[in-house]
């Protein structure tokens, strides 16, 4: 029965590039499903409207949404960590993100503000049922109908089109068109920034639909050896980097019960793998007259949908209400017109992996430009830190190494059809008139966190707005695929930091106020650990601060051993201060993961600790051994046992006994230092 089941199983996808709304299944908290037995239905809580835990605990107790220790509150904050969470939020208010309230806590659903996000760009009209809006309609018509090559559709980078010709920038083991559809929907929303995988497990769905559509279309496009670039790589089974090829087997997924892996060869075509969509249905009666399947009938029809569900600019230039005008001319079946787009570049770990929007703005009014109004297009970087609290992401950092920058396709040629059609001081499409008018109204910004970036913070992303232009013809006839030519750079609309082309409209925001000269730092808490943010190594210098010093002998049958541990990856003790009241004594050591306590080094624990409400105690790795100074004094110098290993952790704990207390506080403050002189003259972080 189950394998009956299954077979008939479906799961949803949400055409985005359709409607702004969130599909039916996802916008209530329950929803009626089939009885087990057959004999009705039931409502259970709606998988797809929220996540909750099912424990109903926060989150944080299976280990999701920890704060980073090395990061002040204000950043965690910012970072909307999920650990306090029960359940997940689709775009909360401001209000309702702060981590104390019980809306956070509950999670919030705002389906409206979904629908408001892709409707922001004010010019972007919602059409009727069987009319696209918007620029997500347009990109997934320019998917579908730009005629390229199998490894620019599947492997450039974040959009990239080839008529823009700049550089092709290779996508590092990601699946096909994943992260080119990505800017596709970033182009009008974040739903994700807040929204949750309930949804967005919807969206890889409808990106696979589209890479079935697209392969449809083009069935002689396929991986070849030779286009592959070198550097497109996968990690094999024995961790070693191999090049991408049709036949690579697609770890860890295997086709038969001799476990013969998949390759991409089998996964080409949707039907191989038992499953199709509504779009890409051949054995239908009216692709089949005479009971023999007609491609150019089926391949006519899938045009005929591309162009009507999502062909915006197509369906405003050929409106029979909307009169030919300059820059516009009749040709056989249909018309053609200049085409208008502007690619967005910049280094998508510029700000440190940190997520940011572009905006993109077509000024009503120069003299006063309002955001809100003006707005024709944003896109969102996508990103995430290399270094977070829950490990390192290697292949984050290997991107930001390689200064990796993301390209973004925006065609406005609907705007100006638009501004066009409605009067709005465009009388004209003629190339030397609109080139005039951009130069004059187009202007951008940057945003994180909510701020307006300045110039100079601009700069580190290596922006680029590159405006170019195509001759497009667009056909009456709906069942013909448009055609996209002569494309041509175009300078004079070509920007980057200073945030328009016009002077009158750059950016003016002032440049924020210094950052404050602190040392990396995190609280380190009674019987944890913490992992280093920063490598450790010779001349590296470790504070450890405590606001209360307890000097009280304990009881008889308490333990009476403060313990900090620094280790290494390989889990050895590299070095130990153990504070012991009742001996009288500071001891220093070091242990092997594998092996046993070495000789005890001992000092006398009398007058090295000259305040009773703080303590500093300072380790500094000199090469061959560490200096230690408490409370600013140098008190030894400790000879390396274990050598050649980076720290990597701290341990603050007590040794086992019914009554052990503390000699510091039961929270310390760890702050760390690449170097001495950097405890002097610390850098910005």
């Amino acid at each position: 029965m189950w394998k009956t089941e299954a077979d008939q199983w479906r799961l949803p996808y949400w055409d985005w590039a359709r409607t702004n709304r969130v599909p039916e299944l996802a916008k209530y908290p329950t929803i009626t499903v089939p009885k087990y037995d057959g004999t009705g239905v039931t409502r259970i809580d709606n998988p797809l409207f929220q996540f909750r835990n099912p424990t109903e605990k926060p989150m944080i107790s299976a280990g999701v949404g920890a704060d980073n220790p090395w990061e002040s509150p204000e950043d965690n904050e910012e970072d909307m960590k999920f650990g306090a969470c029960i359940g997940t939020s689709r775009w909360p208010d401001e209000v309702d993100r702060k981590p104390d309230t019980e809306a956070w806590r509950q999670g919030v659903v705002n389906n409206y503000k979904v629908a408001d996000k892709f409707r922001s760009t004010n010019w972007a009209k919602e059409g009727e049922p069987e009319k696209p809006y918007g620029t997500t309609a347009e990109m997934v018509f320019r998917l579908l109908t730009v005629p390229i090559e199998y490894i620019t559709f599947a492997s450039t980078k974040l959009g990239q089109l080839p008529r823009t010709r700049t550089k092709v920038l290779p996508k590092k083991k990601k699946g096909p068109i994943s992260q080119w559809t990505k800017i596709l929907i970033w182009s009008t929303s974040t739903i994700t920034s807040t929204a949750v995988p309930e949804v967005k497990g919807t969206w890889p769905i409808n990106i696979d639909r589209l890479w079935a559509i697209w392969q449809t279309l083009n069935p002689d496009k396929w991986l070849d050896d030779a286009s592959v670039p070198s550097d497109e790589t996968f990690m094999n089974e024995n961790y070693d980097e191999e090049k991408v090829s049709p036949t690579v087997p697609l770890h860890p997924f295997r086709r038969d019960k001799k476990g013969t892996y998949v390759t991409p060869n089998d996964v080409r075509y949707t039907a191989n793998l038992g499953y199709s969509y509504a779009d890409l249905q051949p054995w239908l009666d009216k692709y089949n007259p005479n009971k023999k399947f007609d491609r150019e009938l089926f391949i006519k029809d899938l045009n005929r949908r591309i162009n009507l569900l999502y062909g915006f600019s197509r369906i405003l230039a050929l409106d029979p209400k909307f009169p030919t005008m300059d820059g516009m001319a009749t040709v056989e079946g249909g018309l053609l017109i200049q085409d208008y787009a502007f690619s967005i570049r910049f280094l998508k770990y510029g700000l440190g992996g940190d997520p940011f929007w572009i905006r993109l703005y077509l000024a009503q009014d120069k003299k006063n430009p309002a955001p809100m109004l003006d707005l024709i297009a944003e896109v969102y970087n996508f990103s995430q830190r290399p270094h977070t609290e829950n490990g390192n992401c290697g292949n984050c950092k290997k991107l930001q190494k390689q200064k990796i920058k993301s390209t973004a396709y925006i065609a406005i040629t609907p705007v100006l059809l638009n501004l066009a059609r409605e009067g709005k001081k465009l009388g004209s499409l003629t190339k030397e008139v609109v080139l005039q008018y951009l130069r004059d109204h187009v202007y951008w910004s940057v945003i994180k966190g909510g701020r307006v970036l300045s110039s100079t913070e601009v700069k580190k992303l290596e922006l680029e707005i590159v405006g170019s232009t195509n001759d497009s013809k667009h056909y009456e006839d709906p069942t013909r695929t448009p055609q996209f030519d002569n494309f041509k750079a175009q300078p004079s609309i070509s920007g980057g930091a200073e945030g328009a082309f016009n002077p009158e409209l750059y950016n003016t925001t002032p440049e924020p106020p210094p950052p404050r000269i602190l040392p990396p730092k995190a609280t380190l808490e009674l019987g944890h650990s913490l992992p280093f943010k920063q490598q450790l190594g010779t001349d590296s210098v470790i504070i450890v601060k405590s606001s209360v010093v307890d000097l009280t002998l304990p009881s008889a049958r308490g333990s009476d051993m403060t313990q900090l541990s620094i280790t290494n990856t390989d889990g050895d003790v590299v070095f130990h201060i153990s504070i012991r009241r009742t001996q009288g004594v500071i001891i220093f050591n070091t242990k092997p993961a594998s092996g046993q306590w070495g000789p005890e080094v001992k000092i006398p624990l009398e007058r090295r600790f000259k305040e009773k409400d703080e303590a500093t105690i300072l380790i500094h790795d000199e090469g061959e051994g560490y200096e230690i100074f408490i409370d600013w004094t140098h008190v030894h110098r400790f000879e390396k046992r274990i050598k050649a290993t980076a720290p990597k952790a701290i341990h603050y704990g007590l040794s086992d006994g019914q009554e052990a207390t503390s000699v510091l506080a039961p929270k310390l403050r760890v702050f760390t230092y690449p170097a001495m002189k950097d405890l002097f003259f610390a850098k910005v972080e």
